[in-house]
Parts: structure tokens; sequence; C-alpha cells
């Protein structure tokens, strides 16, 4: 809308009345005003060059009414208040005359009477016409130094100047209609603009830092001040805002809305609102470690290396926390998932190495900082239980840390602590162990339980004394994984072996063959890793059908390549395939089922103290049967005792390993010349016998349905070649009943001549009354080497067979058992 001035030459004025306006500028003219004949009088000099009057007195209504609407009320507040308390006050305001002449003046008022005020009013600016006001409008909207954005009573953008084009990078014309909140950065808090909106309503502006997002989506921080105006009965907004990105010092530990303005981050409060919102969103399966992070920041470059080391935290934060709490102290999160297999300790380690190498892409000075500089760490669940003592804590450990100390981590729980510094302790032996290639290969046997011979040799490795001594075998390949050394390890083991075999061939025979494990837990990829196994057994001359190469299953059913073709490659160049520590994993039968492998080995876990009839025997028993229907071997892992070979034996797993028949042995040691001298023929005599104990059972044994009658028990009974009547419900067997259980419920004229009424009522019980619910139960392919074990750990006779879904198969009573038993001691 064109602006619009009368241009009438009467009330323009001439030249000299010009001159006459513009010699009044910073002149003081006396006034005075009484509230009782609400008459307004001025010096007469002013009159026509001031108010454009001929002559004073004027009504004290008509000097309002020369003031814009908005601020009549003001002034009318200000008259009063001197008025009523007698204190002087100073008011400035904008008066347009009946000439439509701008004067910008200050008046000061004073209480001369009970109802006289009076004082002195100064031009200090005078807009004669349209052209000046125009000019003054243009010269202050399309200023250098400020942007300015004009919005209505809802925010929808009315207009901007240039500078707030160049500030945000947005052009005018694509934001007009849009609403302002597309400046928001989403950093400050809800309160935050409550705040603002608030001071606007009540007081009409509102001034402060802020972050403003740009058309880029990047935030910057900008001083802003917000300014409501009404025209036309109209609400408008009004912001002014100034560039901060420059002037760092100016943002530096001040906070707005939670955030902190320099480095873009939560503040403290805000930091731990959000602390709070993930532990009680938090799983069982995780837990997190808070580090309390002192960049150690050059002094010439502090604030602009900080905005960066922020700006890095938050960019590569992915799902961590972060936050910035003063005085060049950050905070970070760091979410740990739980792995039952993973000690918590190693978790640690793992997550604080990835932290770290991540800044190993940023800014050499970023990187710096950090590697420096200290960090403190609370580990909630060790340390902490609750969001709050974490943060204390993580805080305390930065803070206990003195400046001449050269270690840059320090653990809140000292016992962590220590154990974080014996890893890395013992990382740098490892390193040292594996480039110096002083690790030793031990040999552990695997016995072929159909031939009753070694079948081959694990190489496992070893550790000479310096780390042998402070960490188990599995604590250091854990090192080596976490170090991505293992594929380094594995192949000077796996070198080794190969080397090694024709020797053991000539100690216990051309059969033996050798295996070896391959960790996938590298940088490697899986399909790469194989490629370079098959080129090393390759490169040794060694037949491939003498070479079982052994992958763990959790590392390989993690893996993201566990279709690569390097399985198919080895097994058709003759190499085995063995899956280690099977069942310990979570896809174990998917996989099984597609063939990729020739051995399967049965973790410890599973032949432990295993009993016949247990959960174990049950789980060894259909892998077993399962692996054999996909013509897969059987390994059972970790045999210590005569009783467990014995029932792995009755099972039908092919080979056994472990201390039962020797541990691990070096090359031409004592133990190696202690396990040449076992002989297994004994153990062939006492658990390769044919057969299973279904043989036993009692042939033709009908059965009853819990609703039968008793009548019907007592007719099969008085057979002389059954003693026992199962009781079946659908396919399972809840009970039996024999004669000792039917006497107790039989009168002795049931059946005669003095049979009573009462008595041949009797005949109609129901067997589930009368029957016995105490019995053993035993799988009907149970081996009969097994029964030995099977007499020993089964208390209670009659024995039911059962199938895999437990359905009833039969039954086998004592006699039958003790008879065996005695034809197979004569």
């Amino acid at each position: 809308m064109a602006w619009s001035w009368p241009m009438d030459e009467k009330l323009v004025g001439s030249s000299s009345e010009v001159q006459a306006h513009e010699n009044v500028i910073g002149v003081a003219f006396d006034w005075r005003l009484n509230f009782v004949t609400q008459r307004f009088e001025c010096e007469e000099s002013a009159a026509y060059a001031l108010f454009g009057v001929e002559i004073f007195p004027i009504t004290t209504k008509q000097l309002i009414q020369w003031l814009p609407i908005s601020q009549r009320k003001k002034a009318i507040d200000a008259f009063r208040q001197v008025l009523t308390t007698g204190v002087s006050q100073r008011y400035q305001c904008a008066l347009v005359t009946p000439l439509n002449i701008v004067t910008f003046v200050e008046f000061d008022i004073e209480r001369q009477e009970e109802n006289q005020l009076a004082g002195t009013v100064t031009p200090l600016l005078l807009l004669r016409d349209a052209d000046e006001v125009a000019e003054l409008f243009y010269r202050l909207f399309e200023n250098d130094h400020h942007g300015i954005l004009v919005t209505d009573e809802e925010t929808r953008i009315l207009a901007c100047n240039a500078y707030f084009e160049r500030l945000t990078g947005y052009h005018r014309r694509d934001l007009i209609g849009l609403k302002s909140r597309i400046f928001n950065a989403d950093k400050h808090s809800e309160h935050f603009y409550q705040s603002m909106w608030h001071a606007l309503a009540t007081e009409g502006s509102w001034s402060g830092a802020i972050l403003t997002r740009t058309s880029g989506g990047e935030n910057t921080p900008q001083d802003l001040t917000i300014q409501k105006v009404t025209l036309a009965g109209r609400d408008y907004f009004i912001g002014f805002s100034a560039d901060l990105s420059t002037h760092l010092n100016r943002l530096n530990d001040r906070e707005k809305g939670g955030i902190d303005l320099l480095t873009q981050l939560p503040s403290k409060e805000k930091f731990l609102r959000l602390l709070e919102v993930w532990h009680q969103s938090e799983s069982d399966k995780s837990t997190l470690l808070l580090l309390a992070i002192q960049p150690n920041f050059s002094y010439s470059t502090e604030l602009n290396a900080k905005r960066e080391f922020a700006q890095f935290l938050f960019e590569h934060s992915h799902n961590h926390l972060v936050g910035y709490l003063g005085n060049d102290r950050f905070v970070v999160g760091l979410e740990i998932e739980h792995h039952s297999h993973i000690s918590l300790i190693r978790q640690v380690r793992q997550r604080m190495k990835r932290f770290f190498h991540g800044f190993k892409q940023a800014k050499g000075e970023v990187s710096q900082a950090l590697t420096q500089g200290k960090t403190g760490v609370s580990v909630l669940g060790v340390d902490a239980k609750t969001p709050a003592a974490l943060f204390t804590h993580a805080n305390q450990a930065l803070l206990e840390m003195h400046s001449g100390q050269q270690r840059h981590i320090s653990f809140y729980d000292h016992a962590m602590h220590l154990q974080i510094e014996k890893k890395k302790r013992l990382e740098t032996l490892l390193l040292e162990c594996i480039e110096q290639k002083t690790i030793e290969v031990h040999y552990q046997p695997i016995i072929d339980l159909q031939q009753w011979r070694v079948d081959k040799f694990e190489a496992l490795c070893r550790f000479p004394p310096a780390l042998s001594q402070e960490a188990s075998v599995q604590e250091l390949i854990n090192i080596a994984e976490d170090l991505d050394m293992i594929e380094i390890l594995d192949q000077q083991v796996a070198r080794q072996a190969l080397s090694d075999l024709e020797y053991l061939q000539c100690c216990f025979g051309p059969q033996v063959g050798i295996s070896f494990n391959r960790s996938i837990s590298s940088s490697t990829g899986v399909s790469q890793l194989l490629m370079q196994t098959a080129l090393l057994i390759d490169e040794s001359g060694v037949q491939p059908d003498q070479v079982t190469v052994e992958i763990t299953e959790n590392a390989y059913f993690e893996s993201e390549e566990h279709k690569a073709d390097g399985l198919k490659l080895l097994r058709k160049a003759g190499v085995s395939v063995a899956v280690d520590d099977f069942g310990t994993g979570y896809s174990s039968f998917q996989y099984l089922t597609q063939c990729h492998f020739d051995v399967l080995k049965i973790d410890r876990a599973f032949v432990q103290n295993i009993r016949v009839n247990s959960n174990q025997y049950r789980i060894v028993r259909s892998l077993t049967e399962l692996s054999h229907q996909l013509g897969l071997r059987v390994v059972a892992e970790g045999v210590e005792s005569e009783t467990e070979l014995q029932i792995l034996a009755q099972i039908g797993v092919d080979s056994v390993q472990g201390y039962f028949f020797a541990k691990p042995f070096a090359l031409k040691s004592d133990a190696q010349q202690q396990f040449e001298a076992l002989s297994f023929a004994s153990y062939q005599k006492k658990y390769g016998s044919k057969g299973c104990v279904c043989d036993l059972a009692t042939p033709a044994t009908p059965h009853l349905d819990p609703g039968d009658p008793i009548s019907l028990a007592f007719e099969y009974l008085q057979r002389d070649e059954l003693n026992i009547i199962p009781v079946v419900d659908g396919r399972k067997c809840v009970g039996f009943v024999d004669r000792e259980a039917m006497n107790l419920h039989l009168t002795p004229g049931m059946g005669t001549e003095l049979e009573t009424m009462k008595e041949a009522g009797l005949w109609n019980k129901r067997v589930n009354q009368v029957m016995v619910l105490n019995f053993s139960t035993l799988h009907w392919h149970t081996q009969m080497s097994a029964l030995a074990v099977v007499i020993n750990q089964l208390e209670l006779f009659p024995w039911i067979m059962v199938d895999d879904d437990g359905d009833y198969k039969g039954v086998i009573e004592m006699h039958s058992v003790l008879k065996h038993l005695r034809k197979n001691l004569s």
C-alpha cells in the first residue's frame, strides 16, 4: 500500500515556516497543564513550530489526540502518576500535528500545584513531509546491521529486509505467508518459547539470544528483539536480529531455553532431564556409560575449537546423549547393549574405543583436544543406580584427576578402573606377542566313538606366561578380536597346525586329521577370510580332506555375509566345516537346515553333568538325531567324566572331546606321552554294545483308559504274563495299575458266591481312583550301552517308555532288566 500524505500548500507551510520548524530542534519550551480547567499552555514561540496552532492554550483533549492511539494511554498514565505521587518523570512520544508534521518530543513532567503539572517539552526529531518519513523508514528497514522481520498477529510473515535474507539464506518471496516457526531450531525448550510469548503478551516486547534455523538447516546464534505494534486495531510483530556467530565471546557459557548458545548442546539441567527420560524408557537389555569430558583446547582458538568439538559430538552422536555443562566441560551418554556371552568390562572397553576412534575423523585440533584432555567415567548399574548418581560420579571422576597425572581417563569405580587398565596393558603385551610370533599351539584329541580311536586333533592357541598368568585364553582371544588382530592370530595357529599334522599322524595313525578355528569377528569379510583359509591349506600341501575348519556359531550367524561362497569353496575342495559351540546362538536350527556344514560341535554347556531324561539329555539327543538325518557328524565338547561319556555314547554322538581323555598338550610333552599310553579297548567293551532298551519292553501289554472300571484291570491281571497295566489318557501315560494296587481296593468276598450288593458295586469304581501315579520315564531309543547309567539315575520301576513328544510307547519291568543283566554278566 502506498503512503498517502496531504499536499495542500497551507498545510506544508512556506520556506520560512520550515526554517522555523528546524530552529526548534533541541530547544526546551516551558509548558503547564491545569487538570481543573483541562487547559494546556506552552510558550508562544512553540505554538506553530511545534504544535501547528496559532495560539495557546489548547485543551488537554486536543493534545492527547495529537498522539498516536497506541501512545495515548501511556501518556495519560505518565501525567497522572506525577500528579498523584509528586515524583517527576520524563516521557518521550511522537506528535502528529494538524499540519501533519511528525515530531518526536520529550516531556519533562513535574507537579507544580495540587491540580497542575508543569515542565518542558523538547523536540528531538521533526519530519516535515511524507518523503522524510519514507526515507527514515527505508534507512531503518534496509540497514546493513540488523535483520528485520514483520509478521501479523498469527506470526505469518509479511516482510523482511535484505539483511535478514542474507542472515537466514531465504528469499523474501519464499517466506511471505509462512509462519515464523520455520526458524525454530528445535533446540530450545517449550518453556523457553512460552516465556517469550508471555513477555510479548504482557510487556509488548521480548529480547534475548536465540538459535535460528537457516534455509540450509544450520542453527545460527542471534540477538533478537521482538516488538509488538498495534496499527488500526491489528497487532503486528517486528523482529530485529543480529548475527552472533562471529562474536563467539558473547555466546560463551550463555544458556537460553535449555541450550548452550555457543555449543548448541543441551545445558546441564536439560541434559539431566533427557538422562532421566532415557532411564525411564530403558530395558533390561541395555545400560548407559556416561563420560564427563574436559577437552584440552588451545587458548588462541578456544572458542572456535569448542564450537567445532560440540558440532562433531552432536553430528556423530547417533543414539548418544550429549550435553554441555559449562566451563569447557561436556557430557556424553553411550548406550551399551547387554550380551550374556561378553563380559561387561569388555563391552565398556569396546564402546569407549569406538567412541574415541570416531574422533579420528575429526579435524586435528578437535581430535587432539579430546585425546589430550581428561575424561571421567561412570557406569549405570556398576557404581550408580540412578541417573543423578551416574551424572555426579562421572563428573567426580573427572574432577579428581590431577593436572600432573599422565592418564587421561578415570573411572569412578576403582575396581573397574583397574580392570580397564589391566586390559590396556594386556593389549600391549598381546600385540607384541603376535608381532614377535611367540604364540604356542597345543593339541586336544577328538575321539571317534564308532572306531574308538583318535579321529583328529584340534589346534588351540596358548600364550606365553607373561599373558597366560594374567588372563585366560578366552579373555586374550577376546582382546585380539577387539584389536582386530584375531585374523593374524588364527593364521599363525593354522599355519603351525598344518605343519605339525605329519608328526601327529606318525604318533597316532594316518587317519588323524587336524582341526583349527577361524574367527569371523574380524574386519575382514567372511568370504575373503574363508578364501584366505583355502589358500593357506593349499600352500601347506596337506590333503584338504584331512582338515576341518571350525567357525563359532554366534560369529557366523550374526555376520551379514553368512551366505558367502567361501564355505562352498572350502567344502568343494574336501575341507570339512564345523560349527563350534553349537546351541549357544539364536538362529541355530534355521541355518543348520541349509546344510552349509559337515560337523556340529555341541557346546560344553549341554554336556556338563548330563543325566538321563534331563533337559540337557533331550536336547543333545534331539540335536544328534536331527544332525544324522541331515548327514552331519556330531562332536560333543567338554567331556570330563565317565558318566558323561557313557550317556553320550548311548545317545549316539559320533565323537567326543574333553579333559576326560586329555587336556590340550604341547607336542613331545609328558602329557602327550601319557595320552599315547591310553587304551580305548576297555571303553569300547563297556560302551560299544548295540541295541536299545525298547528290546526289554513287556510284549503285547494292554493299557487302560482313566475312566475304565477296575473290573477290566482285574481281568487283565488274571493273566500270568502281566504284572502292570499302564493307564493312558490320550497318548500320555498318567499312571499304572498292578496287583498290589488292585488288592488295596478289593475285599475277600469280591468275585465269590459271598459277594454282597455293595461289593458288586465296587467293580464299577474307575481306574483313575486306584492307579499308581509315581513312575519313571525313559526315551524308547535309549541305547543299551547306557543301561547301567539309567539304573543309577532312575529310582522307580516300572520304566514307562516315551517318544520325543512324550507319548506312551511301552513299559519295562524290573524283572526284564534283571534278566538282561544276568545274561550279560554270565
